[in-house]
């Protein structure tokens, strides 16, 4: 790891991401590795920290590819496509969301993984059982996108899912879940996109202006 990167360490990281390796890579620019480092210190904010416990390795990258790859224990972030600090920390809630699934809540007492009651709004094994119960398109695409996407507006945009949620019976299973599950609302800010999307990382934060 290069000097920039031992900084952005130092000055975003250590308090955040309980004992997880960190790695920042692929940054010519000291301002960009500084800014989206921030954008990473600010969503991790925004979380409780049992969200992401189970995340070993935090890597973030200044080279284009995916924006965005997770699992259970591993969480990368792919920042050269990447627009600005809203559309970060919505890839970065997104991850979270399949470190959540995949990692902490597979260890969940008493052996059982409530990931399972969610998938089963929606899914029959890997089959969707709905074409419009999902929060957007991305989220139809499989059991484990429609976790984390939901989770993702759940904390970014709430009044947006509970307007979904009307009159809609999966959409409001869904938000019950994420309620019961995660706890109250994070952002409850008015929300203005009503329109159907692909991907609610595109999409503003309700409570945070950046």
């Amino acid at each position: 790891m290069n000097k920039l990167g031992i900084l952005v360490l130092c000055l975003v990281f250590p308090a955040l991401v309980l004992g997880a390796k960190v790695s920042v890579v692929g940054y010519s620019d000291n301002w960009k590795a500084w800014y989206f480092g921030k954008g990473v210190e600010i969503g991790l904010k925004m979380l409780p920290e049992w969200h992401y416990s189970s995340l070993a390795d935090l890597k973030l990258n200044g080279g284009d590819g995916n924006r965005g790859l997770a699992n259970g224990g591993r969480l990368i972030l792919n920042t050269g496509g990447i627009d600005d600090l809203a559309e970060l920390i919505g890839v970065l809630v997104h991850e979270v969301g399949h470190v959540l699934d995949l990692g902490v809540m597979t260890k969940w007492r008493y052996g059982y993984d409530p990931s399972e009651i969610f998938y089963s709004i929606s899914w029959t094994r890997d089959k969707a059982v709905c074409t419009d119960c999902f929060v957007s398109g991305y989220a139809a695409t499989d059991k484990y996108e429609d976790f984390a996407e939901t989770y993702t507006l759940y904390r970014l945009n709430s009044p947006r899912l509970r307007y979904l949620a009307e009159g809609n019976r999966e959409l409001t299973m869904k938000y019950i879940y994420m309620n019961i599950v995660f706890g109250k609302e994070y952002c409850v800010g008015r929300f203005q996109e009503y329109e159907p999307v692909y991907d609610v990382t595109k999409l503003s934060i309700g409570c945070l202006e950046i």
